[in-house]
């Protein structure tokens, strides 16, 4: 009877599936349903269950296993974290010579500070794999890694020997190839870079240049050098580089636009702004492209501190946002003209509830900084940024969301109860969640965007009362995790345990995995559980199954190189330490945690807890009662 429904009605009923195991059994009672849901069901799901995830060309029951099983391991802490460092196959492309080892900076009287980017690139047809690209910088170097996924690169790992898959790939059986690169000339501690950017596909439509395997990132370092950088990663690999007149301004932040030609937004000195060309045209790379349009945002007023910018963020080819501080109005909205920048910003954003106040009694509005800005996905079109709504992270641990059409400063607000540190990083993944790094402890901390009543998809099967007290569970509160290890051997110590997270990345939406650039290194966080026997496809290749009935061996799959770090965490609502214990050591039993995690009583000592637990302020900042949109 249900198979001879027209697929009007089918798509009817397909809205009101609220699991995918359900939508799958129904696939399997006759050829008829099976065919539906291949083509229109799993499509269907995701269009209902995760409305803010852009469409990519990949098969959707894949996408659907994807988001489903994120969802459940962001509810349920559960991660593996690495420490990030090139290994394996590492190329230098200034020498084009094969490195055994890759030497971290030295010479400087701290840590460097990494600033990290990451995409990847679905392989549409049955291959359904990606191609992932990281950056990050530490010091003067830039490292890349190129990560191959999909069912052609497992093929290829399977013929390999032993000695080229732990050369070739990582612990996934992803193809893996990291690329070293130093700006000629460059000295350690005075060269070092201090902003980076991947330039996106959607960016490179302009120009002819950009094959498949080179990759454009825009680099400005402290000592005034801002470079377009080619970098061809392929067999023979190679570079070349467009030099940026800043006139040797220190280059603090920069950001380009979405715009078929895009224009790059350079913050020089403590107050410049500069637009410059993002392709450089006719151009060589022998001569300085100069800048299109520059203007100082903020002069000096003689002021005892003076303020300067933090950050920038292209809003939409015609507005670009500007993060400054300390000030009274420390977020600055510019306009972008045919000719450049408008003369003056068309509106500034305040910490007060509302702009009309600070206006009407400006001695009244508090002076703050604001140092991350990022956009939100557009719910009409969620492969680009809502052009009204934005990010920002602030100086007093609030991170707030704008809407230029509101007259009010900020709709919405996220902060943690037990620790108020500055923002220094902010992630949206689609419009669910959110993650902040904190300016100390090496903190990272977890927020759900959507309000109360909006969560479209739970991955357990609950009635209706049970969902309401799950969203409000899951709404009242966020989570806490600090990204230094317990288990860190000792010729790494001297990582900094009170390291701020400085930047956050994820390669897209539906990747399970976190990267956070901290003092002197970086972290890899993959959401997965160990125990999960049908993990996301990323994952899935890399389960070593043994025995008659192919129980999965847990460290041979999840930890075959001994690697994996143990970290700490607590729920924001009670803060009571829970740490996660090695691969293979301890299955727990906190309620709505992954079986990694365990209370500290039961696994460390009380220094650790001393070291860890967050210690609020004795003077708190005074804030609204409750938690807008949380």
């Amino acid at each position: 009877m249900l198979a001879d429904l027209p697929a009007e009605l089918l798509t009817n009923i397909a809205t009101h599936i609220e699991r995918a195991q359900d939508l799958r059994n129904l696939s399997q009672t006759c050829r008829q349903l099976n065919a539906y849901v291949r083509e229109e069901g799993w499509k269907m799901f995701l269009r209902v269950r995760f409305p803010s995830y852009p469409r990519v060309d990949q098969p959707a029951h894949n996408l659907v296993h994807s988001l489903t099983t994120l969802s459940r391991n962001f509810d349920r802490k559960a991660l593996v974290a690495r420490q990030l460092e090139p290994s394996g196959s590492i190329m230098s492309l200034n020498t084009r010579e094969q490195l055994s080892t890759w030497k971290k900076p030295r010479g400087q009287t701290m840590g460097y500070v990494p600033c990290l980017d990451s995409y990847e690139r679905f392989n549409g047809g049955d291959s359904h794999g990606r191609r992932e690209i990281l950056a990050w910088s530490a010091g003067s170097d830039l490292l890349i890694r190129a990560k191959e996924t999909g069912p052609a690169v497992e093929a290829l790992y399977e013929g390999c020997s032993a000695a080229d898959r732990h050369t070739y790939f990582d612990q996934y059986h992803h193809k893996t190839d990291w690329h070293v690169f130093k700006i000629p000339g460059s000295i350690e501690g005075r060269d070092d870079i201090t902003c980076m950017q991947i330039l996106r596909p959607l960016q490179r439509k302009a120009s002819p240049n950009f094959g498949r395997y080179v990759e454009p990132i825009m680099v400005g370092t402290a000592d005034g050098e801002l470079n377009l950088l080619h970098l061809n990663l392929d067999v023979v690999p190679s570079w070349r580089r467009y030099i940026y007149n800043t006139s040797n301004r220190f280059v603090r932040a920069i950001s380009t636009s979405s715009s078929p030609k895009p224009i790059l937004a350079a913050a020089l000195g403590r107050s410049d702004l500069a637009l410059y060309p993002v392709y450089p045209g006719d151009s060589r790379p022998t001569s300085e492209i100069e800048p299109i349009s520059e203007f100082n945002l903020l002069p000096d007023n003689g002021s005892e501190s003076l303020p300067r910018i933090w950050s920038s963020r292209f809003l939409s080819p015609e507005r670009l946002l500007v993060g400054v501080g300390p000030s009274q109005e420390p977020i600055q909205l510019c306009a972008i003209t045919p000719t450049g920048f408008a003369t003056d910003p068309i509106r500034k954003f305040t910490i007060e509830s509302s702009s009309s106040d600070s206006l009407s009694n400006p001695a009244n509005a508090k002076m703050s900084s604001v140092y991350p800005l990022s956009g939100l996905p557009s719910a009409s079109d969620p492969e680009r940024d809502d052009p009204n709504l934005f990010l920002s992270g602030w100086y007093d641990g609030v991170v707030r969301i704008h809407d230029i059409r509101s007259p009010s400063s900020h709709v919405s607000s996220y902060w943690d109860t037990t620790e108020d540190g500055a923002v220094y990083s902010i992630l949206p993944k689609a419009r669910e969640r959110l993650l902040v790094g904190g300016s100390k402890h090496c903190l990272l901390k977890f927020f759900d965007l959507r309000v109360s009543g909006g969560r479209a998809y739970h991955h357990s099967n609950v009635d209706n009362m049970e969902k309401s007290a799950e969203v409000n569970s899951s709404g009242d509160s966020g989570w806490d995790l600090f990204l230094h290890p317990r288990n860190e051997s000792p010729n790494r110590r001297n990582r900094a345990v009170d390291s701020p997270v400085y930047s956050l990345t994820s390669p897209s939406p539906y990747s399970p995995s976190i990267f956070a650039g901290l003092e002197d290194h970086a972290m890899q966080v993959d959401l997965t559980s160990i125990h999960d026997p049908h993990p996301d496809p990323m994952f899935e290749d890399c389960l070593v199954r043994t025995g008659k009935k192919k129980i999965v061996n847990v460290k041979k799959s999840w930890n075959p190189r001994g690697d994996v770090a143990c970290l700490a965490g607590y729920n924001q609502s009670a803060v009571q330490l829970n740490v996660q214990s090695g691969v293979g050591l301890h299955q727990g039993t906190l309620p709505g945690w992954d079986e990694r995690w365990m209370s500290s009583k039961d696994g460390t000592s009380n220094s650790f807890q001393q070291n860890h637990a967050a210690r609020p302020r004795t003077q708190r900042i005074r804030r609204p009662n409750g938690n807008a949109g949380r």
